[in-house]
This record gives structure tokens, C-alpha cells and sequence, in this order.
């Protein structure tokens, strides 16, 4: 009987040792990368008004740790973090005082806990309000080093919108922000690293010759068996073949179980952006 018993206990503590391992297995990362289009009157059936409810239910669809949001205006964040109650927000805009658009980190705090956070203008002189080289417009890259609130890993994530017009500013900003990955990898020594954004380059290009030389580039679709479409850039146009990839999530350090371009359109028919939105699910690399 005394065998029986220990056996029995032994067994017991053998599954519960088990128990202890499998919930020690951190979760798989889930990382979102979006440009929702800046709040424009002039947009009329695409006007924020019109769109903001389905951006704020994709988000909730697919139930991201972060979300790099590209083009958002103070009250477009406000609105999502108003909707989506256990994010947070890290970043300030591109203009004096910190206003105009963001390209805001939004983060999961029921999981994370930020541990430091900036944002740098792509120019010669990031520290201040700057318009880099050949660009259009002031360009900026915000980062944030974030801790796993159970596994206590540590993830350093950044999103960035690169100019529209400046070709020289984009392959530069892209040096700068390769060079500032490496000089907070050096720092702070995270687990994994994640870029997110809209660099408005397409995979042949300069810019993302730069960023994939260290980072690769998964290919859109590899991991997923429901083939979406290859791009991200719509337009707003509901009959538009999306074949324009301006739009990346790069990592390192972690193995990506699937990438994928979000199509999910409105209720009408139309986009809830210009853009798709980038998903990306991924675990630490062993």
C-alpha cells in the first residue's frame, strides 16, 4: 500500500511539475503595425468619423501586444485608447510642443510594463524638431523598451514613418534608425527587438536593403494558408489591386510564426485606412 501511495504521489508532483513548465511558456508576441490615415475633412467618405469604429475593431480582432500606429493625430489616439481601455500610449508628435502626428507605440498593460521611451527627429540633429536632408516634412521615430510583466523579458520596440518624397532621407533615416537599434540593444540588452512602420519603400528598395541587411524581411503570406494580398498601400480604393508594400514589421531575435496584411474592410465595402494593417505572431528564438 505504502508503494502504491508513493507512486501515486509521485506521479502527482510529476504532473505538477509539468503544470509549472507548460504556464512558465511565455505567450506568442503579436505585434501590429498601422498607418490609419490622419484625420482629413477633405477624405469625405474615408473621413476618420467614418472609419474609426472598425480600426478600433480590427484591434480588437486580433488582439495585439503592440501596436505602431502611423499618422495619428492626439484625438485619434485618444479615441482608441478611449475604446481600448488595457492599452497605454508612448511618444509625442512631430511639431513644436510635441503636436501633430505620432507615430505613437501603444502597448498592452494588463502584460507590459514600459521601462524607458523616447522619440528622435530623422535628420542630422535627431535630439531637436528637425526636417531631415531631402524630406518633405518633419519625419520621427519613437522607441520604447518595455518589460513582460510574468517572464520579466524585456522587448525593445520602435515605429517610424519614413517621408514620402525625400529618397535621400529615407535611406539615411533608415542608417539612423539601424544605428540607434544598435546603440539601445548595446544599452539595455532586450530579448527581442521589433521595427514597425510605414516606410514608404518598397522591398527592392535602398531603405529596406538597409533594415533587412540586419533585420531580414519575412516574406508577406509565408506562414499563412489564406493568401492576402501582397501590399498595403490601397488608397481608399475598394477596387485596387494592393500590390504596393510600403508597410514592414522587421525583428530580431524572434521567430516569426506568421505575417500577414490585414484586408478586413467596413461594413460598406470601403477601407478603414490607405493602408493595410500589418500582423505579425512571433516567439523568442531559442
Amino acid at each position: 500500500m505504502n508503494n502504491k501511495y508513493r507512486i501515486f504521489h509521485l506521479l502527482l508532483l510529476a504532473l505538477a511539475m509539468l503544470g509549472l513548465k507548460m504556464s512558465a511558456q511565455p505567450s506568442p508576441l503579436m505585434l501590429m503595425s498601422w498607418n490609419i490615415r490622419y484625420d482629413n475633412p477633405n477624405d469625405k467618405p474615408n473621413k476618420w468619423d467614418f472609419r474609426k469604429e472598425a480600426v478600433v475593431q480590427i484591434i480588437t480582432d486580433n488582439d495585439p501586444d503592440f501596436i505602431g500606429l502611423q499618422e495619428a493625430l492626439p484625438h485619434q489616439i485618444s479615441f482608441v485608447l478611449n475604446k481600448l481601455t488595457r492599452y497605454a500610449s508612448v511618444g509625442i508628435g512631430r511639431e513644436l510642443n510635441g503636436g501633430g502626428e505620432h507615430t505613437a507605440i501603444l502597448y498592452d498593460t494588463t502584460k507590459y510594463r514600459m521601462l524607458k521611451t523616447g522619440t528622435f527627429w530623422l535628420s542630422p540633429t535627431p535630439a531637436e524638431l528637425s526636417v531631415g536632408w531631402d524630406a518633405a516634412l518633419p519625419r520621427i521615430c519613437t522607441y520604447g523598451l518595455f518589460t513582460n510583466s510574468s517572464t520579466k523579458e524585456k522587448f525593445l520596440i520602435l515605429n517610424t514613418h519614413l517621408d514620402h518624397l525625400g529618397e535621400v532621407a529615407r535611406n539615411n533615416s533608415a542608417q539612423l534608425i539601424l544605428d540607434s537599434v544598435i546603440s539601445l540593444r548595446e544599452q539595455h540588452q532586450p530579448n527581442a527587438v521589433a521595427l514597425l512602420g510605414d516606410f514608404n519603400d518598397n522591398p527592392d528598395s535602398k531603405t529596406i536593403e538597409v533594415l533587412a541587411g540586419y533585420f531580414g524581411l519575412p516574406e508577406v503570406n509565408q506562414y499563412d494558408e489564406v493568401i492576402n494580398w501582397p501590399g498595403t498601400f490601397n488608397g481608399f480604393d475598394p477596387d485596387a489591386d494592393i500590390i504596393d508594400r510600403i508597410d514592414f514589421i522587421f525583428t530580431k531575435q524572434l521567430k516569426v510564426a506568421e505575417y500577414r496584411h490585414i484586408p478586413t474592410r467596413k461594413a460598406d465595402g470601403l477601407y478603414p485606412s490607405d493602408h493595410l494593417p500589418v500582423f505579425v505572431k512571433a516567439g523568442m528564438e531559442n
